[in-house]
């Protein structure tokens, strides 16, 4: 009777420990993802999907190399060409989100995932398999949301879009701002740091955040725009932009030579724009893209476009640039509007000359 009690006892108490010990191991791997550095969870690949069927996202790390698509692809067949079709490049770009909301290709998105999910969520999982980032630009050269907001606050306006990212499945948001009224009278600081914060604040560390400002807005000279420049925009919180897509392009003859883009800028009212002087006024040079038209009839008159081989021998001289704080090369990486499926190997050999030059000058410095 009594060993027969102290028998069961037994029993129950291992059996008690046996299943504890399955919970406790069949429970440990939902909390690894949890316990992630931020640095794991931007460099993983996000080649699966979550249970709920949205893919993780993908955080495209410098060097970027960045095309915008507004235009429609094969007809309209195609809203986002295969990671194939990208060779060389880490972050798409669908244009735009507007006042109205999504428009163009970036309405083609939101058409694509409302219909038929299941597709959009294979395109996402086949650029994330090779390290490219899916984002959008908000605004675009037809929006003035500073000088007229239509009722929108800078705060609610970015969350909007920034809603818009988590529901369809995006990597990061681009900001490119061009109203030129607001920033001449001085208001569009204010109000871009209030946007940036705010879209930072909704979204969190875990999405890109770009901004396309064009070259000139980053003068220091107060003698232009008294209220600031983006200088003021990016010191305010350097957390805020991850990176600076630089329109150095429709600007009359400005940013026509290599020189002139990364070292040192006409004088005039817009000094002190070029790659490097935008670093010595406080930005860090990895931020700092080079952005150009794809082809000429992409620029304004063809006002600031550069042949490939042309612009090839601005990367050659930026990637001679060192960072003043870290010592490092300037890796930034380049930025073009827009993507054409009929000219876009020569980008691609672009690139890849590029990425091959940047890799030997790393491999050199032992970085």
């Amino acid at each position: 009777m009594h060993a027969s009690i102290i028998f069961n006892a037994l029993f129950a108490l291992f059996a008690y420990f046996a299943l504890l010990q399955r919970v406790f191991v069949s429970a440990a791997p939902t909390l690894i993802p949890h316990t992630r550095s931020r640095v794991e969870r931007i460099t993983k690949r996000s080649s699966h999907s979550s249970s709920s069927g949205t893919p993780a996202r993908y955080l495209a790390q410098a060097p970027r190399y960045v095309i915008y698509n507004d235009e429609e692809i094969d007809g309209g067949n195609t809203v986002v060409p295969p990671a194939s079709k990208l060779k060389g490049f880490n972050v798409f770009i669908l244009a735009f989100y507007v006042q109205n909301g999504p428009a163009d290709q970036l309405a083609n998105w939101k058409q694509l995932v409302d219909n038929d999910r299941e597709s959009a969520v294979k395109v996402i999982e086949d650029l994330h398999a090779h390290n490219i980032s899916l984002m959008f630009s908000a605004f675009g050269s037809t929006e003035t949301p500073t000088s007229n907001p239509k009722g929108r606050s800078a705060a609610s306006y970015a969350g909007e879009i920034a809603q818009f990212a988590k529901d369809y499945m995006i990597d990061g948001i681009d900001v490119d701002y061009e109203d030129f009224d607001a920033f001449n009278d001085g208001s569009a600081i204010s109000w871009l740091k209030q946007f940036h914060d705010a879209l930072r604040n909704d979204l969190g560390s875990d999405f890109l955040i770009s901004s396309a400002p064009i070259a000139p807005w980053f003068t220091p000279n107060k003698g232009t725009y008294k209220s600031g420049s983006y200088l003021d925009v990016e010191k305010h919180n350097t957390k805020n932009i991850d990176f600076y897509n630089i329109q150095f392009y429709n600007q009359g003859s400005m940013y026509s030579s290599c020189s002139h883009i990364v070292t040192k800028s006409e004088a005039g009212a817009y000094d002190q724009t070029s790659i490097q002087e935008i670093h010595n006024n406080g930005v860090a040079l990895n931020k700092l893209l080079i952005g150009k038209p794809a082809v000429a009839n992409d620029a304004d008159g063809d006002q600031g476009y550069m042949s490939p081989g042309s612009l090839q021998k601005c990367f050659t001289s930026a990637f001679k640039l060192t960072d003043k704080d870290t010592g490092a090369p300037w890796q930034a990486g380049g930025m073009w509007w827009e993507y054409h499926s009929s000219s876009f190997n020569s980008l691609t050999s672009l690139v890849s000359t590029a990425t091959e030059t940047l890799s030997g000058i790393l491999e050199n410095l032992g970085i």
